[in-house]
């Protein structure tokens, strides 16, 4: 796949001004939209076939691996300094990799689960969105000295063909941090430098929660995008940079799951750890 490189944000030149003087989004630009949509839903489902088994979990567990994927990439995002984008696009390698060979069942034993196995497919999917969306380059050694060498590099580079294998090497997948970014690219440079930061922030936070998979990228972006404009007391007809079919029920829904969240769940983690440091 062609890698996409992000760049700050600025002032798209085709943009039309409304009498009141706020940005509103062109035709164009509302084609390139759908577009980029039509994308994000029609990627293909991948079958499993004889040489991948399904393996049978609790919901437990399915917790436990999802929370220790989003605490390793978050730790590795501190320490490579990577795009959000990226983030975004590993964790979704990893989601669609497990929820393809993972069936979540009730009232049955299940095996233990090989959290060093599941280690090596987080490195595994960062590895391949860092060749996607980086224009640095990240060696195995450095993954597996981060994982306290737990895991082989043969083992991250079998876990990385595995995804490969899984996906039909289709990884070009659009995720909400690349629909919010297109959005962001429709608005003028104050207000788009004003809520991106807070979009993208609040886009890694999403990963926190198994409830925003819920979400398509289309409602998570524009959610995200409603937060940002809320918590940057923006009004709300400033954001009719947003096309209008995109203000779904569901994205004004997730707006407000990641304004609870947010609220009740990351901001106590994060005042505690301020006053720890202080």
């Amino acid at each position: 796949p062609t890698r996409r490189v992000h760049s700050e944000i600025h002032p798209t030149r085709t943009m039309l001004s409304g009498l009141d003087g706020h940005f509103k989004p062109t035709l164009t630009q509302e084609q390139e939209m759908t577009l980029l949509l039509k994308q994000a839903d029609t990627t293909p489902h991948c079958v499993w076939g004889a040489g991948h088994p399904i393996r049978k979990i609790s919901q437990a567990q399915l917790t436990s691996l999802f929370i220790r994927k989003v605490n390793l990439l978050a730790k590795l995002k501190i320490g490579y300094r990577f795009s959000t984008n990226t983030f975004m696009l590993a964790s979704a390698l990893w989601d669609r990799c497990v929820h393809k060979v993972m069936l979540v069942v009730d009232n049955e034993d299940v095996k233990p689960i090989n959290l060093d196995h599941f280690d090596a497919l987080v490195a595994a999917s960062i590895f391949i969105a860092f060749k996607v969306m980086e224009t640095s380059f990240l060696h195995l050694e450095d993954l597996k000295s981060f994982l306290h060498d737990k895991v082989e590099i043969s083992t991250i580079i079998q876990a990385e063909q595995n995804i490969l294998q899984i996906l039909q090497f289709d990884i070009s997948i659009v995720t909400a941090a690349d629909v919010a970014d297109k959005l962001c690219s429709f608005a003028n440079a104050t207000t788009g430098n004003q809520i991106h930061p807070i979009v993208r922030e609040s886009l890694e936070i999403s990963c926190c929660n198994e409830k925003f998979q819920a979400y398509s990228a289309a409602d998570l972006a524009t959610g995200a995008m409603l937060y940002a404009g809320w918590k940057q007391r923006i009004p709300d007809d400033k954001l009719n940079f947003i096309p209008t079919f995109m203000r779904t029920t569901a994205a004004v829904q997730c707006k407000e799951d990641l304004f609870e969240f947010i609220m009740k769940e990351i901001t106590p983690i994060l005042d505690g750890k301020r006053k720890s440091e202080g």
